[in-house]
């Protein structure tokens, strides 16, 4: 959620280590695709209507892992 509530025209961009990840967005989550595996650093900016940043959350570090099947596993 976000605190407080969007404003009129205020939407949200995720950042992945510091650069955009699609378009901002009025909604609070989002689907990753073809992330690498590896550390990554995701962060959401507050942007105004007009698009400039307003507020920026900390970053918060996430691991990506290979999928792993354990059905296949010998």
């Amino acid at each position: 959620s976000v605190t407080p509530p969007l404003g009129s025209g205020e939407q949200l961009q995720l950042r992945i280590d510091g650069e955009a990840s699609g378009e901002p967005q009025a909604g609070t989550s989002w689907s990753l695709r073809n992330v690498l595996r590896g550390g990554h650093n995701l962060s959401v900016e507050r942007l105004d209507a007009e698009g400039e940043v307003i507020a920026r959350s900390e970053p918060v570090h996430v691991q990506v892992m290979r999928p792993f099947n354990i059905q296949n596993r010998n």
